[in-house]
C-alpha cells in the first residue's frame, strides 16, 4: 500500500508541474497581450524633426492642389490664320 501511495502523490505532484501529465480533455490557449511601450509611444509629444517632417509634407501637397486645380485654356486663333491673303 505504501508503494500505491508514492505513486498517487507522485502523479499529482505531477499534474501540478504540466511536464508529464495532460489533461486530455483540456485545449486553452494563450493570447497575446501587446507590450507597454506600444502604448507609451502613443501618448509621447511629437519631436522637431517629425513636425518639421509634417509641415514639409502639408507644403508639396498644397502645391500640388494648386497645380492640380489649374485648368489649360486654349488661347484664341489668331486672325492672320483666317484672312486669305
Amino acid at each position: 500500500m505504501k508503494i500505491e501511495k508514492k505513486r498517487d502523490t507522485e502523479s499529482s505532484s505531477m499534474s501540478r508541474l504540466g511536464r508529464f501529465y495532460k489533461d486530455p480533455g483540456s485545449s486553452q490557449y494563450t493570447v497575446p497581450e501587446p507590450f507597454d511601450f506600444t502604448q507609451r509611444n502613443k501618448n509621447r509629444a511629437k519631436s522637431i524633426r517629425e513636425r518639421r517632417v509634417e509641415e514639409m509634407i502639408k507644403e508639396k501637397q498644397a502645391i500640388e492642389e494648386e497645380i492640380l486645380k489649374f485648368k489649360f485654356r486654349a488661347k484664341s486663333v489668331p486672325s492672320i490664320v483666317s484672312e486669305r491673303r
